[in-house]
């Protein structure tokens, strides 16, 4: 379980007593007049925690769901402005890893908490602007590999990111004194600066999540694996070609 492999401040405590919690945060961007293409088109955001502690079939109903923040509209944040909208929760989040105590029924001299994220869910959108990478249609489009988008037809995957390389790129990028020059330096690394980079367990390249609204029930995944990479499942091609097959021999029949 990803909670039980992370790294806890003041690891010597009594294991016992001491609760590590863990939770995912999910953003993503919604019309509240609803999806239609005619109406009115705003956005607004929204940051919601989840507690991967709780059982996957509690974890996200709504009772058990924080609704923790809301990014106002009428557009979506802009690459910068969403980084300081999350500061908030960043900053609150760096006194919550050193622990905090709560008195329980069952613990009345108090028990120690400690809370860490831990993934960033969204679509490709939210997860970049969150988290610090280019758009998909930046030449370093990739947060996990260093392709660029020309080499995009070759469906070979490029070298792998390094989780250190990505917080220098982004500290260099926050530390450059010029527009011009965070501009060069997000066009040639594919990164900038994202107030997570403040979590001392942050590793950008692996606590990141495409949502499951978006990899299983839109079927993004299964589109591009199957229509735009042409990976088609065996079984099916033999049920085709058996209806094909039967066809052609009941054509053949009645002429």
């Amino acid at each position: 379980m990803a909670w039980k492999s992370l790294r806890w401040a003041d690891s010597t405590s009594n294991e016992k007593k001491r609760l590590n919690l863990v939770f995912s945060l999910f953003i993503d961007w919604f019309n509240p007049h609803g999806n239609k293409l005619l109406g009115k088109q705003v956005s607004l955001g929204c940051l919601i925690l989840t507690c991967l502690n709780l059982p996957p079939v509690l974890r996200t109903k709504p009772a058990f769901t924080l609704l923790y923040g809301i990014l106002p509209g009428r557009n979506s944040p802009h690459i910068i402005t969403i980084s300081n909208s999350i500061k908030p929760f960043v900053d609150e989040l760096l006194i919550l890893k050193d622990g905090f105590t709560v008195n329980t029924n069952q613990e009345p001299q108090g028990r120690k908490v400690f809370v860490q994220p831990l993934p960033i869910i969204g679509d490709l959108v939210a997860i970049h602007k969150a988290v610090g990478f280019g758009s998909h249609l930046a030449k370093q489009f990739c947060g996990w590999c260093k392709s660029e988008l020309n080499d995009l037809q070759h469906l070979k995957q490029g070298e792998k990111r390094m989780g250190v390389d990505i917080l220098e790129q982004a500290k260099a990028w926050k530390d450059s004194k010029t527009l011009s020059v965070q501009e060069d330096l997000h066009k040639r690394t594919g990164v900038r600066w994202s107030e997570l980079n403040q979590l001392p367990y942050w590793i950008p390249k692996m606590h990141i999540a495409l949502g499951v609204m978006h990899n299983w029930l839109e079927g993004v995944l299964a589109e591009h694996f199957r229509n735009r990479w042409g990976f088609q499942d065996q079984t099916q091609d033999k049920k085709k070609g058996k209806n094909r097959v039967t066809e052609e021999t009941k054509t053949s029949t009645n002429g």
